[in-house]
């Protein structure tokens, strides 16, 4: 369903050969399993996640891909178990939003980022699209209730264009470039073959 997503920040984060790059909250391996076929076998993509359940389908998914540059590492982004300078690029595709101190977390990255290095986010747009519309509205309607349970996670805190700039730039990220793109995402369609009589 995610490709053309997890293609998007890729292309955007623009992995060199060579290089160590952090994904976090990488869960089933994306886009560290794309990054680490860019980076090459002197490079090296460490995916880290809460969850060890889904880093293990992550290091499956890259060992059938006979990658050797696949790391995995089960942390919590707000503690993140390296040393300073340690990495040329970060990447997160839908996870920045879930973190429950961004600020926190984005200063932790900052630690661990060699000079010059580049972080790249991928944060969901605003619920009004047809994507949400169509999934969780439907089953909003159904459930009923909030939608958002008050002071509980976002997942739209960085909608409104600027909130995850102003974040970076408080954690001490400079030159900070923010951009809204459309990308599909795809419900792969289930077939249904009609029941037969004998």
């Amino acid at each position: 369903m995610g490709k053309a997503v997890t293609e998007a920040l890729v292309e955007y984060a623009a992995p060199k050969p060579g290089m160590h790059v952090l994904d976090l909250a990488s869960g089933t391996g994306e886009p560290a399993i794309s990054i680490a076929m860019r980076v090459g076998a002197q490079g090296r993509v460490t995916a880290l996640d809460l969850s060890a359940d889904l880093l293990e389908i992550a290091k499956e998914r890259a060992q059938e891909r006979g990658l050797d540059n696949f790391l995995t590492q089960q942390a919590d982004a707000h503690a993140l178990p390296f040393d300073d300078n340690s990495f040329d690029l970060a990447t997160s595709r839908f996870g920045v939003m879930f973190f429950r101190d961004p600020g926190l977390a984005l200063l932790e990255l900052q630690r661990v980022l060699r000079a010059g290095a580049r972080a790249c986010f991928l944060a969901w747009g605003p619920f009004d699209q047809p994507y949400w519309r169509s999934m969780m509205g439907v089953v909003h309607g159904h459930v009923g209730g909030p939608l958002l349970q008050p002071g509980g996670p976002d997942p739209f805190r960085f909608a409104q264009p600027g909130n995850l700039s102003a974040m970076l730039q408080s954690a001490g990220f400079r030159a900070v470039h923010e951009e809204t793109k459309t990308v599909p995402w795809t419900w792969p369609a289930a077939r249904v073959s009609p029941p037969s009589a004998w």
